[in-house]
């Protein structure tokens, strides 16, 4: 969701709201596995998640330029 500043009735802070899918193919485990590990194991170990996640740290930077 973006708000564009042109736009905005009302001060507010910006929202910035991204999804980002990875396939269980992609990360090559099972749903039953995934399930088990802890966000911090997801974030540090995955090589598929780390690139998503860059990716949504690289849109942020772009936003906030604005």
């Amino acid at each position: 969701m973006i708000v564009r500043p042109d736009m905005r009735q009302y001060q507010m802070l910006d929202i910035l709201i991204e999804f980002k899918f990875v396939s269980l193919k992609a990360i090559g485990l099972d749903g039953r596995t995934l399930a088990q590990m802890d966000r911090e194991a997801l974030r540090t170990t995955l090589p598929a998640v780390q690139s998503k996640q860059r990716e949504a740290e690289a849109g942020l930077a772009r936003y906030r330029e604005n």
